[in-house]
């Protein structure tokens, strides 16, 4: 799912490194990153162009699946490769 977002790279070579995870909670949240983030932001993307005016600020107001990645990622914030623009 790594689209090029550098983010989900991150959290994806977490995922590969971080051996107290179980099988089962990798699995889950690999699962996030392909299927509920992409779904997310594509909801947000939706409502945005029926009922927004104005285009979103996604650095002030990110999508949900931005967010949720941001999430994600916050255990992991003391990583050499964790940038401070990805903090919640």
């Amino acid at each position: 799912m790594h689209d090029g977002h550098p983010l989900v790279g991150f959290l994806e070579a977490r995922l590969t490194d971080d051996g107290t995870l179980s099988r089962e909670d990798v699995e889950a949240k690999r699962r996030i990153l392909a299927e509920i983030v992409p779904e997310t932001n594509d909801m947000d993307q939706a409502l945005d162009s029926e009922f927004r005016s104005t285009k979103r600020d996604t650095d002030t107001e990110p999508y949900i699946g931005e967010r949720l990645l941001r999430i994600l990622a916050a255990p992991y914030a003391n990583h050499q490769d964790y940038r401070d623009e990805w903090r919640p």
